[in-house]
């Protein structure tokens, strides 16, 4: 502690002039839309985790506020720590009701660290992680007391 946490972003985050580098220096890692910003995001990627710093990776990638459930996620984020070989932890919110209060209560669970199996392969080690911290996520979202906002498919309705 301090430790600087570095968040995987798209790169619509950095493709504004003035704002670029301030984005960057506030820890933003974009990711790459051509074969040599692969290279380079890897490589940023790598010094970052060489420092010990954390990154963190957003599998969901898009926030819905007050969504109490856990979204099924693709395991292609949890290729970094298969290669790597980092430890991945998960963080899940979930809301309670308040006594004397409409204001939600966001509880957070902190569980891990969750290892890559170094039993199995890298297709198989990232599915196995990716299942494991998406059990765990599921099972602290159970843990809910309150329903703010429920979200429809546009062709549910």
């Amino acid at each position: 502690f301090p430790r600087r946490a570095n968040i995987v972003t798209a790169a619509d985050t950095v493709s504004i002039p003035g704002v670029r580098n301030i984005v960057q220096m506030l820890g933003a890692i974009p990711l790459a839309n051509t074969i040599e910003g692969t290279r380079q995001f890897l490589a940023a990627m790598h010094r970052r985790l060489e420092r010990g710093q954390a990154v963190m990776i957003y599998p969901e990638a898009h926030i819905w506020p007050y969504y109490t459930k856990i979204r099924p996620f693709k395991d292609s984020s949890f290729r970094y720590p298969v290669q790597y070989q980092c430890p991945v932890i998960c963080f899940t919110n979930t809301y309670q009701k308040r006594k004397h209060s409409k204001k939600p209560q966001i509880v957070t669970y902190v569980d891990g660290p969750f290892y890559p199996d170094a039993k199995l392969r890298g297709k198989e080690q990232k599915a196995d992680l990716r299942n494991r911290v998406y059990e765990q996520m599921k099972e602290r979202s159970s843990r809910n007391t309150l329903v703010l906002a429920t979200y429809i498919k546009k062709g549910d309705v």
